[in-house]
């Protein structure tokens, strides 16, 4: 002990007379024993935190029914904490000047980072199983729709732990110190870098492999035990020696624990279904499926929604037989979505030559069938039946078939994902494929004699979406409003004497949709109602400019308290003419302190390019899934790559921190330049997403998804880069025996994942639904550009560092 504190001590006082020493951490060179030990520990942190983040994400949407309003609160939540835990154990970090000190701050600093990686070995699983059965604590039934305080509250308290603590780890591992010294703007890169790394393969890994062997559980806790294996590797003098056997012990003990781990998945599975009787619930690519049975019915329910009710008649009646009777003589017919409640089954009592029914997720098909009494299913076995496994949009899009009647059976647009199957381009794609006379039929909610405001431009603004593709909309009113669109004139009636004697002909046996319902129905009062409500124009709802999603929402939100009602109602003032004066008073405000010194415009910078770079990402993940769809796989790659270009632009700057020719003065210019690009990079995204649009060919394919997979890389490369550049900015403005590196990183991580919390859910709830992808472009741009005023009219910094 005597001699390596002597030793220190002689490092120190080296260090005065050669202060390059203690400044460098080349993980590539003669210190690269401490490098590789802390590249395995930010590579699992990275791993770790994508994982949990998606698993989180996909408990939380099943709970609460999740639509983009659901994701924006769970994300912006764990970012927040994320920042919160981070900025929390900068506050902590030691004083530099105690060099003798470094000792005794190596220990406590790996104390506690074995001590965070211990508790992340018991928090994730833990994380899981208390979303599943939050719901028993707010009082909400199975089935009732979570208000956004339910939403809000619920994911703040519940990802609060384990965000809390991988947010700390972050800043630990930075001042993680050997025993040679102490670590620098460099060494922080290069966490950073892994950490990235280890975040793009965990994206990878989780989509192409666990997500299709394992359960949520039982990859929690796989995660877990690899965080327990780092806390044991962390505590170690030799950690190499220790590394050579620990995967195989995880794998052990994995297996080992295996049964109890789906124990504990099946009772929480039957604790979040609390008063039904659960028969299975199984997790697909695209989320979870749960069927249950009270007494002789069977409900399916997908991501927590109900698909189908095996008991619903007058749905599954309601749904079909209106299109199919308003066509006079119904041939073709095209069915998206939940066919297996009764749907597909009334189709096939019209003279009917074929039916296409297309189906996302074979898995629902796959679980009816094992579960499922044989009746049920035995329409699939009809000739006539052609069953396809593919999105409902791209089938539109892409099918040479033709149809005389089209059936959208899916939920309302409740998020932007089901939001596509009722936009202006998705009607132009069914036009397409209609016969002249032929019908398209959807549904949404509504009410049966009264609409409120609410209700009302929700319809109004799908009504004239439709009128801007079809000359003839009709609507039926009810608890259901029923839309039916027609390529001409003269097919659509309103005349229930007509359908009635369409229903004699063709002999159909129908318990609700008949003689003396039919007359109520249709009857001149309702019919006159509804069409004096929807009268007017309404706005259009577009893939680009989502405002049925909106309305949506709003609507919904008048089913809670009207705080959470009049939360939404108030977010219609929101105009991109009165935001883009925000950034305009940001960089008046700012002005003075700029001109001071970097601190103000630095740190203005991480936060505002976090807060673009997580629009981004919702940006392309929105235009993906319009064309492509709810595919989990490829919106993993997607973050997969987001994250790949961050570990590339976190190399690029560390080598470029490492390079003995720019000082100071040169990376400040670097820095410029990428605040540039920052500003640049979201005019590209409307532009290159108008030309995917057009040339989604099947052919095409694979060009279009290597548009998809670099556009993210693209944005990660810039975020990358700014981030251990500003953390070298800001260290080098103190004296050198003063210089925080590690506090210095805590504090820009927290800023940079803060600024990310607050773009997620404004963008989410409140920015995309309102100004559409076009006008969260352009707010973007100017708010970057500010910004990049801001470090224009800095202080270039005179400090030049000395360099090896």
């Amino acid at each position: 002990m005597y001699k390596m504190v002597r030793r220190k001590i002689r490092d120190y006082l080296a260090s005065r007379q050669n202060p390059r020493r203690i400044l460098s951490c080349n993980p590539f060179g003669a210190n690269f024993a401490i490098a590789k030990f802390g590249i395995i520990l930010s590579f699992i942190l990275g791993v770790t935190s994508i994982i949990s983040q998606t698993l989180l994400l996909r408990e939380f949407v099943v709970v609460f029914y999740g639509n983009e309003t659901t994701y924006a609160f769970v994300l912006g939540a764990w970012l927040f904490w994320i920042a919160f835990g981070s900025f929390a154990a900068s506050l902590l970090i030691p004083p530099a000047r105690a060099v003798v000190r470094l000792l005794p701050e190596a220990r406590t600093v790996r104390k506690i980072v074995s001590l965070c990686f211990s508790l992340v070995f018991i928090i994730l699983p833990l994380s899981l199983v208390a979303v599943r059965v939050i719901k028993n604590f707010t009082g909400l039934k199975i089935g009732e729709m979570a208000s956004i305080i339910h939403i809000f509250g619920g994911s703040f308290i519940v990802v609060m732990p384990l965000a809390v603590v991988i947010g700390m780890l972050f800043t630990f591992l930075c001042r993680l110190p050997d025993e040679d010294k102490t670590s620098s703007c460099e060494g922080i890169g290069n966490i950073y870098l892994w950490e990235s790394a280890g975040a793009a393969f965990g994206g990878l890994i989780f989509g192409l492999i666990l997500l299709h062997v394992f359960t949520s559980l039982q990859i929690s806790w796989l995660v877990g035990l690899m965080n327990g294996a780092a806390a044991a590797l962390t505590l170690k003098k030799r950690p190499a020696i220790l590394g050579r056997w620990i995967l195989g012990v995880v794998l052990i003990l994995f297996l080992l624990s295996f049964g109890g781990i789906n124990r504990l998945d099946q009772l929480s599975r039957r604790q979040q279904w609390q008063g039904l009787r659960v028969i299975a619930s199984v997790d697909s690519m695209y989320g979870n499926l749960t069927l249950t049975r009270t007494e002789n019915e069977y409900s399916l329910f997908e991501n927590g929604l109900i698909s189908y009710s095996t008991k619903d008649e007058l749905t599954s009646e309601e749904n079909v037989h209106y299109a199919l009777l308003e066509h006079p003589e119904p041939r073709r017919a095209l069915l998206i979505g939940n066919a297996l409640g009764g749907s597909l089954r009334e189709i096939l009592k019209h003279p009917v030559r074929s039916v296409d029914y297309v189906e996302l997720d074979p898995m629902v098909i796959q679980l009816s069938q094992r579960f499922l009494p044989s009746g049920y299913l035995s329409v699939l076995k009809d000739k006539r039946v052609n069953v396809t496994y593919t999105d409902g949009r791209l089938f539109v899009k892409t099918t040479p078939k033709r149809f005389d009647v089209i059936i959208i059976n899916l939920p309302e647009p409740h998020s932007a994902l089901l939001n596509r199957y009722y936009s202006l381009e998705f009607f132009k794609e069914a036009s397409r494929i209609l016969n002249p006379d032929g019908v398209l039929s959807l549904t949404v909610s509504s009410s049966e004699n009264y609409l409120s405001p609410e209700a009302a431009d929700f319809l109004r603004s799908i009504n004239t979406t439709l009128k801007n593709i079809f000359p003839d909309v009709k609507s039926i009113p009810g608890d259901t409003n029923i839309f039916l669109a027609c390529k001409k004139g003269g097919v659509l009636t309103y005349e229930s004497q007509k359908l009635m004697e369409r229903l004699r002909e063709r002999k159909i046996s129908a318990k609700f949709v008949r003689e003396y319902y039919l007359p109520y129905k249709l009857s001149a009062d309702r019919v006159d109602y509804i069409e004096k409500s929807l009268k007017g124009q309404g706005r259009l709802n577009t893939d680009l400019n989502p405002v049925g999603y909106y309305y949506n929402l709003v609507l919904w939100a008048t089913h809670f308290t009207e705080i959470s009602r009049e939360i939404l109602k108030k977010t219609e003032w929101v105009q991109l003419k009165y935001l883009l004066w925000a950034p305009l008073l940001l960089f008046i405000i700012s002005f003075p302190f700029c001109r001071r010194g970097l601190s103000c415009a630095v740190t203005t910078s991480i936060i505002t390019t976090g807060f673009s770079e997580i629009v981004f990402q919702l940006i392309i993940i929105l235009s993906f899934q319009v064309l492509y769809g709810y595919v989990y796989y490829k919106l993993g790659l997607i973050m997969a790559s987001f994250m790949t270009g961050l570990a590339l632009g976190s190399f690029l700057a560390t080598r470029l921190l490492r390079d003995p020719a720019p000082g100071a003065g040169k990376i400040f210019s670097i820095y410029r330049y990428t605040q540039t690009g920052i500003c640049l990079y979201p005019f590209l995204l409307p532009l290159a997403f108008l030309f995917v649009q057009r040339g989604a060919a099947p052919g095409q394919a694979v060009l279009l998804e290597t548009v998809y997979s670099v556009l993210p890389v693209v944005a990660g490369l810039i975020g990358g880069l700014q981030y251990p550049l500003a953390n070298f900015l800001l260290s080098s403005r103190r004296s050198f025996h003063d210089r925080q590196f590690s506090r210095t990183a805590g504090q820009l991580y927290a800023a940079d994942t803060w600024g990310a919390a607050l773009g997620a859910i404004l963008t989410g709830v409140i920015f995309i639904p309102i100004l559409g992808i076009s006008g969260v472009v352009v707010l973007c741009g100017v708010m970057n550009l500010a910004v990049l005023l801001m470090l224009v009219i800095s202080p270039h910094p005179a400090i030049s560092l000395p360099r090896e």
